[in-house]
């Protein structure tokens, strides 16, 4: 598979490539809004860690260039990919949960989340 090509703008990280749909379909990263597929800043870091997605501002990102611009935003970025990566890397689906005051929704592995409710909840510290 080839990897995501991303855009970073105005603080939100976005796609509408092929694999980016597809990722979607398959493992659930990202949220679809309308014809585009719109990552967490966590999410985003996994797939670049994961070396499935190519970030862009105007040229490819660095990793580096992209954990310093992330933390420019989320002062508690590097503490939310780390809970995110380790969620991930243990097969969890990971979406932001924001609404409900919380960091994360955490749905048990392998559950459509289309049809079901998170099992946990992952609160800030």
């Amino acid at each position: 598979m080839e990897k995501i090509k991303a855009n970073f703008i105005s603080g939100k990280v976005s796609s509408n490539t092929s694999e980016a749909k597809n990722l979607f379909d398959v493992k659930r990263f990202g949220e679809k809004v309308n014809e585009k597929i719109v990552y967490s800043l966590p999410e985003a870091i996994f797939l670049v860690e994961q070396k499935k997605m190519e970030l862009y501002k105007n040229k490819p990102l660095t990793q580096e260039e992209i954990i310093k611009k992330f933390q420019r935003l989320d002062k508690k970025i590097n503490l939310k990919s780390t809970v995110f990566t380790d969620l991930r890397k243990k097969g969890h689906i990971v979406k932001t949960a924001l609404k409900f005051g919380a960091e994360f929704r955490v749905y048990e592995k392998e559950k459509k989340i289309d049809k079901s409710h998170s099992k946990w909840l992952v609160f800030p510290v």
